[in-house]
């Protein structure tokens, strides 16, 4: 009898911390075994901050076989990289226009910044056929909202995309680059998900999460919502009540997962965030963080 089993094989002898998997399905018939790339995913993790890893990552990606779909760069806390190395990673992914999944996590890498991050958004907008896409630049210190407002231009090339996942948190961003992220938000019709961690930013204000919920407002198919601003101590409960007036118009919403917290924040924001989402009847899991 057929039978298929799902393999998950780890690459061996590529350094101390670097971690590479393939994704294959083995295909049983009769006496024949038949191993085949099943999703053409590639995976990378670094995270010793060794040369040499670095060096054998950015070697696979180059290698890579060109029918590639997914992609997922783990670099987090990577001391080695730097707007070279980005450089270079852009230049590669230039290879696989077939990629529907980029996931990228540059967290807290110490060398990066605006000139190299902006330069591998860019390259970005070739995927037109990207279906889920997460970048983290989290605490990467020489990284500003500079990158995110190139994000956010760049974010209209994906008409297909389901799934965004966005973390610059613990950086300086500035009201600016929510208006700007929010400007993006209305053309991605068919987003489903979408994360954005913001904690942390104590220059975003009143006026770009405003302008963020506006956006809200247009993603009538998102069913996943996750938005994280604990920390930005200047939002007031005029901002949350905009909030919730905002999160009615999306009628197909699952999931909802909302945190905030500052010193300008009351009981009536909450209480009347709290008291919309009454209309979202398709609404099946609500988690709410406040801190006054």
């Amino acid at each position: 009898m057929d039978s298929e089993t799902l393999l998950i094989e780890k690459i061996p002898s590529l350094g101390k911390g670097l971690v590479i998997f393939r994704t294959f399905r083995i295909q049983r018939r009769a006496d024949i075994k038949v191993k085949r790339i099943l999703t053409r995913e590639l995976k990378i993790e670094n995270s010793t901050g060794s040369k040499k890893g670095f060096g054998r990552a950015i070697d696979e990606v180059k290698q890579a076989n060109k029918l590639l779909n997914q992609i997922n760069l783990n670099f987090t806390s990577e001391r080695n990289l730097d707007n070279k190395n980005i450089e270079i990673i852009s230049k590669q992914l230039k290879s696989f226009p077939l990629l529907n999944l980029l996931s990228m996590n540059f967290a807290m890498c110490p060398q990066i910044s605006d000139s190299g991050t902006i330069n591998l958004i860019k390259k970005l907008k070739l995927f037109t056929s990207l279906k889920d896409l997460n970048i983290f630049f989290q605490r990467s210190v020489h990284v500003t909202d500079k990158s995110l407002i190139s994000l956010s231009h760049n974010l209209k090339s994906f008409i297909s995309l389901k799934s965004l996942r966005v973390a610059f948190c613990f950086m300086p961003i500035r009201d600016k680059a929510l208006i700007s992220l929010s400007n993006s938000l209305k053309s991605l019709s068919s987003l489903h998900s979408l994360y954005l961690n913001f904690g942390y930013c104590d220059l975003t204000e009143d006026k770009g999460i405003l302008a963020l919920s506006k956006g809200l407002e247009s993603l009538s198919s998102l069913k996943h919502l996750q938005l994280n601003f604990t920390y930005c101590e200047s939002i007031t409960d005029s901002t949350i009540i905009y909030l919730g007036n905002s999160l009615q118009s999306l009628k197909n919403l699952r999931f909802l997962d909302l945190s905030f917290s500052g010193d300008e924040m009351r009981d009536d924001g909450i209480i009347s965030l709290s008291e919309n989402l009454n209309s979202l009847n398709a609404l099946e899991y609500f988690y709410l963080y406040f801190s006054l």
